[in-house]
């Protein structure tokens, strides 16, 4: 079992979390609005973020995924480019809130009580993939 302590900012956002683990030790760095701008391993292991930000507050790129490029064909109905690293492109749209269609491809996402998706199923019903969350 990985125990973490989390080291807090007047303001009570993380400034640094230790583990058991040492891969897993980050030190985040936030800007003037609060949000993330680094989460930094301080271990030496390669596994550190950047993220950059719109001017409205949305989130324009993360280090290890690529940017995000957001269009509306509708209310409601959100889009998004996302230029993976390697110059592979996935478009993401969201007719439905736990709807998910990747380039034409349908998923379903399954939410816990939190709302935080925990697995997504295909067309065909089955399970695509399991998410597990560690504290970052």
């Amino acid at each position: 079992m990985q125990d973490t302590i989390y080291t807090r900012f007047n303001s009570g956002r993380v400034k640094r979390q230790n583990t058991t683990e040492t891969a897993s030790d980050y030190d985040y760095i936030y800007d003037y609005a609060g949000r993330l701008l680094t989460a930094a391993n301080v271990s030496g292991q390669n596994t550190s973020r950047t993220f950059t930000y719109r001017r409205g507050g949305s989130i324009a790129s993360k280090s290890n995924v690529g940017t995000y490029d957001y269009t509306t064909s509708r209310p409601r109905q959100a889009s998004k480019s996302i230029s993976l690293s390697g110059g592979c492109t996935a478009r993401l749209t969201y007719p439905h809130g736990n709807i998910r269609l990747e380039t034409g491809a349908l998923s379903q996402m399954h939410k816990d009580q939190l709302g935080s998706i925990r697995a997504e199923t295909g067309a065909n019903g089955k399970k695509d993939e399991t998410i597990a969350y560690q504290p970052i």
